[in-house]
């Protein structure tokens, strides 16, 4: 990764969280909303599956509220643009909450 693009990488993040979530949801039976919400969809998911680890639960929240500064710069409490906003810190954790996610999503859906 290169500075400045730091954002782009907890972008991505976020969005293979969502698509695997939503993919999990499906799975479950759920159809999930278009809504970019990851903690609400976790929640409806594990309603179905049971609830999820914590350490999924974790990686869901602490994603979640990146969302809104890396796509709606405009409504940053900082004011700053994306790429000013996220450092190297960000991107690195945003891409283990990411892979946290995706490992348990991975294993529900091997689940017979």
């Amino acid at each position: 990764m290169r500075p400045g693009a730091y954002y782009k990488a907890v972008e991505c993040a976020y969005q293979a969280t969502e698509k695997a979530l939503k993919g999990l949801a499906w799975a479950a039976g759920l159809r999930a909303t278009g809504k970019h919400d990851l903690v609400s969809l976790l929640q409806r998911i594990g309603a179905v599956v049971g609830e999820p680890p914590e350490s999924v639960d974790g990686a869901v929240k602490h994603l979640e509220p990146m969302w809104g500064d890396v796509r709606y710069p405009s409504g940053s409490e900082t004011g700053l643009i994306p790429a000013d906003a996220f450092g190297e810190g960000d991107a690195v954790g945003a891409i283990g909450a990411a892979r946290e996610v995706m490992a348990w999503v991975d294993a529900e859906l091997r689940q017979p």
